[in-house]
């Protein structure tokens, strides 16, 4: 059972693959759909091809939860200026001609299933940008459509950032160390206008009484491991 408060929460859950962590996202999908909440759920990997051998970084949740809220009808208007914005890096030598993002319904996906290399575009645009004042519009605009549309507000899961994995053979821990970097010093998510619901690799659960101590001070409500 999971009960929201006024506020807005942020909370982790990991696991080994094979524990259950995604079936029981779509409990929780199912009793917050139930109790009102706007659900929206996304396969991070799967969906957007994030790399699990790549360094998480804040903007690569920040964007991934952009294209998600975008890719589910709401908030159309960011689509325009987020894909102007994204070629004005030079998109056009991964992009086809042609080839353009519209509002709609699975908008961002079904473009990055088309074009793979959009998703190295897509990384150099969230290192290079400041994507938080921008998804944090974003959320707001979005919020006030659901509540427009009668639900008692937004619940954004991101499931699979658990597959994020250190690469076979390298030295050191980078992927760890970089999810670490974002629980810790990425006070981002906690202001968001929205409840979030992530995933995380359970290559962090040595650091967890530690992390649990961090977050908390943070405002993050838990670390679940399952």
């Amino acid at each position: 059972q999971i009960e929201l408060e006024a506020r807005f929460a942020s909370i982790l859950m990991t696991g080994f693959r094979g524990t259950g962590k995604t079936s029981l996202l779509m409990a929780c999908h199912q009793k917050l759909a139930e109790a009102g909440y706007q659900v929206i759920y996304t396969n991070a990997e799967a969906d957007y091809l994030v790399n699990p051998y790549e360094e998480l970084a804040i903007n690569d949740v920040l964007l991934v939860s952009a294209m998600t809220i975008v890719d589910n009808g709401l908030g159309p208007s960011y689509v325009r200026r987020l894909w102007e914005d994204i070629k004005s890096l030079g998109g056009a030598q991964v992009i086809p001609e042609g080839v353009e993002v519209e509002a709609g319904a699975a908008t961002f996906k079904a473009t990055l299933e088309r074009v793979p290399a959009l998703h190295e575009r897509l990384r150099t645009y969230a290192l290079e940008r400041s994507l938080y004042e921008q998804v944090s519009k974003l959320i707001l605009d979005a919020q006030g459509e659901v509540k427009r549309r009668g639900r008692r507000g937004m619940v954004l899961i991101i499931d699979s950032l658990d597959h994020l994995s250190d690469p076979p053979g390298k030295d050191g821990t980078p992927v760890t160390d970089s999810v670490l970097r974002v629980l810790r010093e990425a006070p981002e998510l906690r202001r968001l206008d929205v409840h979030l619901i992530l995933t995380i690799p359970p290559t962090v659960l040595p650091y967890a009484h530690d992390l649990r101590a961090d977050l908390l001070a943070r405002g993050v409500s838990s670390l679940r491991g399952h």
